[in-house]
């Protein structure tokens, strides 16, 4: 994990008041986890080149 990312999960537990690792796992399912390779990080790929405009 990136620094940021560290500092947003604990940003996310301290609101919610819940541990970092919880917070984690709530992001991954809001997200629906992190796709691995092949179809799912091309269609990832093209979603985030989407929603950057």
């Amino acid at each position: 994990m990136t620094d940021s990312f560290s500092s947003m999960m604990e940003r996310i537990s301290e609101s919610s008041n819940i541990s970092a690792e919880e917070a984690t796992q709530s992001v991954m399912e809001a997200l629906g986890g992190i796709p691995v390779g092949g179809e799912d990080l091309h269609n990832l790929k093209k979603l985030l080149n989407w929603s950057a405009f």
